[in-house]
């Protein structure tokens, strides 16, 4: 009944929703050139095409097991897939048929590909069981925001009417962050850029800097070396690989020499900075007289918080300085934001430009619809400065400007 009375359809953050197969259940099933493979296994030795065999195989079968895969291709089916092959299953006309509206900031030419093969794909489904068709009627358009300006062309470039000087425009680059929002940083030297005490210190005192109201909330994003640490680099990665058809004396070497090695990269990636998470970051900024609290604390997702987080979060609803994870920040929502701090290196320009758009949203105003001014505060070293000014080029930001704070 749900779907019987479904009008539009609204896939926000596209690019996530419908992702290309990962390299994790990605399996030959996935990939259309069969000639590239056998080319690729040509190269392979014996041994190692089995394994793959075999990796491919547990791959499938885990798919299977977890109902993500189609029945009659063994191809890969997102979830958002299987929701647009039930709404196409759908018998209504063409006049009812629901409206697409997909979205995001890093929506690229790729994604646009991937969502009309899926639509195919679900339009194929729908169709060999009876259901409807109007949705293949046509591909998907892309819609980007017109810009009205009023050009005199010169006398060369006159072409048809010519009373009319007003040219509109539309533009060529992706969503970008809006001039109203100013990007700064705070230079660091390796030491204290690998420091997570160092870090929060020098956060604390750019907040006091900019002397943030009351009524505004700032979001602190902790990216990339101080994210959530995904594997433990104190121990080294045994060698499973089956031994090719080479000497034993020469293999035995090999065989020490990786060993060597994942201890000396052991050795090495043990002086890296230390995750933060956002408790420790709140208890760090509550040490400078900062309250601050996790995202997930003020949204209430965490249910069964200890009674002095609870006390803590009564305390803190007015303070609006919420600490989250870079992974966070996509579709991500606050009014009155007008500060994002982010804390370690950020995945790409993609993710910055997520990061960024947390501030220079739209609001309500006696004007009408006008966009909030913010700022965009990053710690960094003099060289990830580069990467930071190149970053807010191509995400269409404004020169980033060096924010000097006391001591």
């Amino acid at each position: 009944e749900l779907i019987d009375a479904c009008k539009a359809i609204i896939l926000d953050e596209v690019d996530v929703l419908l992702p290309p197969p990962t390299k994790s259940v990605r399996t030959s099933l996935d990939v259309d050139k069969k000639k590239s493979q056998e080319r690729r296994r040509i190269n392979m030795s014996k041994e190692q095409a089995e394994r793959r065999d075999i990796a491919q195989k547990r791959k499938l079968a885990a798919l299977k097991r977890k109902g993500d895969t189609d029945v009659t291709s063994g191809r890969a089916v997102s979830a958002t897939e299987r929701v647009l092959r039930a709404i196409s299953l759908v018998t209504a006309s063409p006049e009812q048929s629901p409206q697409i509206l997909a979205g995001s900031a890093t929506a690229s030419r790729k994604t646009l590909d991937v969502l009309n093969k899926v639509l195919r794909n679900a339009e194929n489904a729908g169709q060999a069981n009876g259901g409807n068709d109007a949705m293949r009627k046509s591909q998907v358009k892309v819609i980007r925001p017109e810009v009205n300006e009023s050009i005199a062309p010169a006398n060369d470039d006159i072409v048809g009417d010519t009373n009319n000087p007003t040219i509109v425009e539309v533009a060529s680059r992706a969503i970008t962050v809006p001039s109203q929002v100013d990007h700064r940083y705070v230079s660091l030297s390796r030491e204290e850029a690998s420091s997570a005490d160092a870090v929060m210190t020098a956060v604390a005192k750019a907040t006091k800097f900019l002397q943030l109201k009351p009524q505004t909330t700032a979001l602190l994003f902790v990216c990339g070396e101080f994210g959530r640490s995904k594997q433990n680099p104190s121990k080294p990665v045994a060698n499973t690989k089956a031994s090719p058809t080479k000497p034993k004396n020469k293999m035995s070497r090999n065989v020490q020499k990786k060993v060597l090695e994942a201890k000396k990269k052991a050795e090495s990636m043990s002086g890296q900075p230390k995750s933060i998470s956002a408790r420790g970051a709140c208890t760090k900024l509550a040490s400078f007289g900062i309250d601050a609290q996790p995202l997930h604390v003020a949204l209430g997702l965490e249910p069964n918080a200890a009674a002095a987080d609870d006390q803590q979060e009564s305390n803190n609803d007015s303070a609006g300085f919420l600490v989250t994870f870079e992974e966070s920040a996509r579709g991500l929502h606050l009014d009155d934001v007008d500060v994002v701090f982010v804390v370690g290196r950020p995945a790409s320009a993609a993710s910055y430009l997520h990061l960024a758009g947390r501030v220079g949203r739209c609001q309500t105003s006696e004007e009408g619809v006008t966009i909030r001014p913010g700022t965009v505060v990053s710690f960094c070293t003099k060289g990830g400065t580069k990467e930071l000014e190149k970053w807010t080029k191509q995400i269409g930001g404004t020169a980033v400007e060096e924010l000097v704070i006391t001591s």
